[in-house]
């Protein structure tokens, strides 16, 4: 499932926008190459500064590759943030609950992330 992939990237030592892009491209065989994801390397920790979470912009990241029509793209990233909220009560990194780290908002994040995405 995407949500074990993503922990699995993110426990390689990948940042979480990353790990969104490389479980999204093993679980659904999108084109993510190598430099896309070198591209998010310094997307993590809210951007460096506490702000949205990473898990919102490379799942958002994974909306745009996986959907193709605009209106789509745009329904569908709507429902992955308020879902992300909903969940965390938040969409910023600085304000997540990181019991243990952030194993816990990775796996969440991309579980609800795989709900998104498969419901069409």
């Amino acid at each position: 499932m995407l949500e074990d992939r993503v922990l699995y990237y993110y426990k390689e030592d990948y940042n979480c926008a990353q790990c969104m892009l490389m479980g999204a491209r093993d679980e659904y065989g999108l084109p993510i190459e190598c430099c896309c994801v070198d591209m998010c390397a310094g997307v993590y920790n809210g951007l460096g500064v506490g702000s949205i979470c990473s898990i919102v912009v490379g799942g958002v990241m994974v909306i745009s590759l996986y959907f193709k029509n605009e209106n789509t793209i745009k329904h569908k990233r709507m429902e992955f943030i308020n879902n992300i909220y909903d969940k965390f009560n938040t969409i910023n990194c600085g304000k997540m609950p990181k019991q243990n780290g952030c194993d816990n908002i990775v796996y969440e994040g991309a579980k609800i992330l795989r709900i998104v995405l498969e419901s069409g």
